[in-house]
């Protein structure tokens, strides 16, 4: 599972614009790409659990912003 979601997390990045200026972000902090990947997709997890748990639907601006 950690695996997929590393891959998610980078996959968010390619391919999303609010994803990659937070991924900048912290590479910009001196993270290492894979730190970076990490946190995003620690991140993606606790967006999926608030979203199913909480029964909201997700909205970008609030959950990466800077």
């Amino acid at each position: 599972m950690r695996k997929r979601l590393f891959q998610a997390a980078w996959g968010a990045c390619l391919n999303y614009d609010y994803v990659r200026a937070y991924y900048d972000q912290l590479k910009a902090q001196g993270r290492k790409h894979a730190e970076a990947v990490c946190i995003i997709a620690r991140k993606l997890l606790r967006i999926a659990y608030c979203v199913v748990v909480n029964k909201v639907q997700f909205d970008p601006k609030i959950a990466f912003s800077n």
